[in-house]
């Protein structure tokens, strides 16, 4: 879902469910098209204890005067724009219920929505 959709595969071999779960990524996928919102994917191939709690990585096309909802948190544009959004925490070790990512191969979506300006 991030660039155009593909789904390469015969859709005459789909049993019904397979019809009907592609039925609903294409719902999402079509959900996503307006630009006021992004989707930033974050995947790891295999566990590390080195990464920093502070890692970011940017974010093109922020409005730096506007104002975004990010998993639920409300962030000011020029935020985001200057330290871009912060990698979710890859930890493995004893206190693993906190990591956001644990263990190879893990992955995460962060979700972004610009806000509408409030009218007076």
């Amino acid at each position: 879902m991030f660039g155009i959709l593909g789904l390469e595969l015969d859709l005459c071999r789909c049993t019904e469910e397979e019809k009907d779960q592609l039925k609903e990524a294409i719902v999402c996928y079509k959900k996503l098209q307006p630009n006021t919102k992004y989707v930033t994917g974050f995947y790891m191939e295999t566990g590390s204890l080195k990464s920093g709690r502070n890692a970011r990585v940017s974010v093109p096309h922020v409005d730096g005067g506007g104002r975004y909802m990010v998993n639920g948190q409300i962030i000011n544009g020029s935020v985001i724009k200057h330290g871009g959004l912060r990698v979710p925490v890859r930890f493995n070790g004893a206190n693993g219920e906190m990591a956001v990512l644990k263990g190879d191969y893990c992955s995460a979506l962060s979700w972004m929505e610009r806000l509408e300006e409030e009218t007076q």
